[in-house]
Formats: C-alpha cells, sequence, structure tokens
C-alpha cells in the first residue's frame, strides 16, 4: 500500500543504521520506535477499507494515546472488492470525510491529519481481470477527484 510505503521511508529517514533489515510485511501492522530521543515511534496500522480506519484508530490510541501526526490511506480494497463505500465516487468522498473527521477526534489537539490518494499506478499483471476492470485510471481519478471536493466542502476539516 501506498501508506505502508510511505511509513517504512519514514523510518528509514527516522532511524536509517537502525531499519536497514527491518522487513515492512504486507497485510500487517508494524511500529517502531524513531530513536530521536523525544520516546516517539511510529505506528503503521493495516486497514485496508476505508471504514476499517475507525477501528484501527481507536486500538492505537488505547495502546499509545492520541497520535500527533496521522497519514490515512485506504481503498484500494474497497475498489478491488467492490465494497459500498466505493460504488460511486459520492459514496468514496462522504467514506473519506468520515475517516477524517474520526483521525481528527482520535488525534492530539493540533495534530497534523493527512490523506493519501488511491494509487494511480498498480502493477496490472497482480490482478485478476474482474479487478483490472475494476480498477481503471479513470475510475481511480473521479474517487481521487470526490474525496477532494467532499474534504474540501466539509468545513470541520479546514
Amino acid at each position: 500500500s501506498s501508506a505502508r510505503m510511505v511509513a517504512a521511508a519514514l523510518l528509514r529517514l527516522a532511524a536509517p543504521e537502525r531499519t536497514a533489515h527491518v522487513s515492512f510485511e504486507r497485510h500487517s501492522d508494524f511500529s517502531f520506535p524513531t530513536g530521536t530521543g523525544c520516546g516517539g515511534e511510529l505506528r503503521f496500522a493495516w486497514a485496508p477499507y476505508v471504514t476499517n480506519a475507525s477501528a484501527a484508530l481507536v486500538r492505537m490510541r488505547a495502546t499509545m494515546g492520541p497520535p500527533h501526526v496521522l497519514l490515512l490511506g485506504a481503498g484500494l480494497w474497497d475498489v478491488l472488492w467492490e465494497a459500498p463505500d466505493a460504488r460511486t465516487p459520492q459514496a468514496y468522498g462522504a467514506a473519506v470525510v468520515r475517516a477524517l473527521r474520526e483521525a481528527l477526534s482520535a488525534a492530539s489537539p493540533g495534530a497534523t491529519v493527512a490523506w493519501l490518494d488511491l494509487p494511480a499506478m498498480v502493477r496490472a499483471k497482480q490482478l485478476t481481470r474482474e479487478k483490472r476492470e475494476r480498477l481503471t485510471d479513470a475510475r481511480v481519478r473521479a474517487l481521487n477527484a470526490a474525496a477532494a471536493r467532499a474534504v474540501r466542502a466539509e468545513k470541520a476539516l479546514r
């Protein structure tokens, strides 16, 4: 996932000597102390569907307190498996707004919260014919555009 790759890249920047041999396996959670001297920890929670993000946030907050930075990215599985949150661009935009609202309520006051767009490129060789039909560039662009419009229109997220 894009979010997993970004989290792994951030860890490698924060602690290159300690993360050189760390495996960031697909479909799994991971956490790693940043080693910055402030007791920071980068935690990745695998939540493939947009609606899974809220449960992951509740688990994180219960185990480590409210996060100061949240980078959210989900939705690819919604598209690949035809989940209700991605059947239409409007449904996807509404789901992203709900996830961001939940993220803001779970985060520390003044926290930075960001949403990653759906990836524009997925290796077609890895997808079945049915999934290739669902995950078209045009559909990904439409879903990302709908999410951006919904977030801009949501005053509570500004």
